[in-house]
Order: structure tokens, then sequence, then C-alpha cells
């Protein structure tokens, strides 16, 4: 029994952390997305043909592009979900719980 236990607290654990990185991937298209159409309606709208002007375009283009994936990046990178950590949100969502997960992976994992 306390295996199953722990077991189903790891696949929640693993499915949280997929879900995170898919959540955060997701994130990033649309936000480099939401870059370059605003990079091409800044282009079309004041009509930029000179080289200079298009460099600093393309400039400011390529930093929003790097500061947008950086910090999906973090996100992504950020540390790993806990077993204990989904054990606490268990008991937040069934308060009648109280810290009986907690303790019981606690106890499993001595």
């Amino acid at each position: 029994m306390p295996q199953d236990f722990v077991q189903q607290i790891e696949r929640m654990r693993k499915r949280q952390q997929r879900q995170r990185v898919a959540v955060a991937t997701c994130w990033a298209l649309a936000a480099l997305t939401a870059v370059v159409l605003t990079a091409i309606a800044f282009d079309r709208t004041f009509g930029i043909h000179e080289s200079g002007s298009r460099a600093i375009l393309t400039a400011l283009w390529a930093i929003a592009s790097a500061g947008v994936g950086w910090h999906w990046f973090v996100e992504i990178t950020r540390p790993i979900v806990q077993q204990i950590d989904v054990a606490r949100q268990v008991e937040r969502r069934r308060p009648e719980l109280r810290d009986t997960v907690t303790s019981a992976l606690q106890f499993s994992s001595q």
C-alpha cells in the first residue's frame, strides 16, 4: 500500500513537470510570434526601406526574442516539482486530509 501511494505521488509529480514545460514552451512560442508580428506591422506601417533603419529594427527584434527566450528558459529550468510539494497540493485541495498525505510520504521515505 505505501509503495502504491508513493508511485501515485510520483506520477502526479511527473505530470506536473511535463505540464509546466509544455505551458512554458507554448507561452514562449506565443510571445515570439507576437514579437515577429509586431516587427512586421511596424515595418509595414512605417515603410522602412533604409538599411540602417532595418538594421535597428532587426536588432530590436533580436533583443526582444532573446529576452523572451531567456525568460521562458528560466521558467522551464527552475527547480523540479518535489513529491512533498505535490502532497501539499493534494492536502490543499482536500482539507479533510489535513497533514496525512505529507506525513505518510515522509514516513514512507524513511
